[in-house]
């Protein structure tokens, strides 16, 4: 069996695991939001420039038609150092004066720089295996950018260390910028020596699937677990690293065999469309949970929540393929997650007017607030629009059940 599938596919992982750099927007904003002398409304607006950029994601997916793929991502890693590497010596004071317009305007470059190294990802994955197998494998590579966040984090922590992480918050833009440079330079040769000669998945999934288990399982531990998270040194960052860097041994290996049982597969499979609409019921269900001032309650439904939303991102993808078909899907499938920033934009400014409307003025000038009183009725606003997304996923299922049966017969 020819490595190179396997060689495309570690590196995709690799590319997808560090491309959603807006996810580490947390770990500086509070610095950012006093450095600006902004609201929590306008800090969150800045949060949605980032989504915004994904509105002109379809200039990626016409790139890729009409561009050698290495190029494309070379033009995301180049659009991210640029936007990122301004943000870096503004916080670094090597620029003295940068608007709130500027940093705005730079946030949806920079989010546009993701859409190309996702759609560098999704068409390395159609030329190089069947399309039998590319909602596996596109939910295997997506799945890694829930990790991101992690493996930032990870990567200051081993860098510049556990507290120097905490207090210099420069640290995160400077790796925003350099981190997908460096991993796009390593994908493109890889994806430059591909063929559009599709092999057949019998090999080495299930074993990628394992490792990308355990290393959510283990982010998730360093992440709730005090003893790790308090831990000293820099170990568990650093394992969390090679957990992610591990899955180059597949390719390497070039493990046997793995026979699936795809008559099975089939048998029981449910639609797209139909896991998008449980799914959706479970995260209505859960922001109500949110309610509760239990403990339990807040890690459930935010487990929920968060598996939720990773496991719909990656099913859309095979479901713009299903509806639009794959000729132009680059170009559709950037269309169809236009909605995030609308919806970022939504759920964002709800939370941050009742955060601004029931806080207190807090020391620098801010406006600060504690407890459930600042977030209830956030929480019911959000599951009722849930709620009726989850009635919209519904209608999706019942317009498209009948072409999913016969395409099963």
């Amino acid at each position: 069996m020819s490595a190179l599938p396997w060689l495309t596919l570690s590196t995709i992982i690799w590319l997808q695991a560090i491309a959603g750099t807006n996810t580490d927007f947390p770990a500086y904003s509070s610095e950012l939001k006093s450095r600006l002398h902004i609201t929590q409304f306008k800090l969150n607006n800045l949060a949605v420039a980032s989504d915004a950029g994904k509105l002109l994601g379809w200039c990626a997916g016409l790139a890729a038609k009409r561009l050698p793929l290495w190029a494309v991502p070379a033009i995301g890693a180049a659009l991210g150092a640029v936007g990122y590497g301004v943000q870096f010596l503004f916080f670094c004071r090597k620029i003295t004066s940068l608007s709130y317009t500027q940093f705005f305007f730079l946030n949806v470059l920079n989010g546009n720089s993701i859409c190309w190294l996702n759609v560098t990802g999704y068409r390395s994955v159609m030329r190089q295996f069947l399309r039998k197998d590319h909602g596996a494998v596109i939910a295997l590579t997506t799945s890694y950018m829930g990790l991101t966040v992690n493996i930032y984090l990870a990567l200051a922590q081993v860098i510049v260390g556990r507290k120097n992480a905490v207090s210099d918050k420069s640290v995160y833009l400077l790796l925003n910028a350099v981190t997908p440079a460096a991993v796009a330079l390593l994908v493109m040769p890889t994806v430059a020596a591909m063929r559009e000669k599709p092999r057949d998945v019998k090999a080495g999934l299930v074993i990628m699937f394992v490792i990308a288990g355990v290393t959510g399982a283990y982010a998730v531990v360093d992440t709730m677990v005090p003893a790790v998270r308090r831990s000293s040194g820099i170990w568990p960052a650093t394992v969390l690293l090679v957990m992610v860097a591990v899955v180059i041994v597949v390719p390497v290996w070039k493990v046997g065999e793995w026979v699936i049982g795809r008559g099975r597969e089939e048998k029981y499979k449910i639609s797209n469309t139909g896991a998008i609409a449980v799914l959706m019921v479970f995260m209505s269900v859960s922001f109500f949970l949110l309610l509760s001032s239990r403990n339990a309650c807040l890690f459930v439904s935010t487990a929920i929540i968060g598996l939720g939303s990773g496991a719909i991102s990656s099913i859309a993808v095979s479901v713009s393929s299903e509806l639009f078909g794959q000729e132009n899907f680059s170009v559709n499938h950037n269309i169809v997650i236009s909605n995030i920033p609308i919806g970022s934009f939504l759920f964002g400014s709800i939370a941050a007017l009742i955060y601004d409307k029931g806080g207190v003025e807090g020391g620098r000038g801010d406006r600060l607030c504690f407890g459930m009183e600042c977030y209830s009725k956030t929480f019911i606003i959000w599951g009722c629009i849930c709620s009726f997304g989850t009635i919209l996923s519904f209608v999706l299922y019942s317009r498209t059940r009948n072409s999913f049966v016969s395409r099963r017969r």
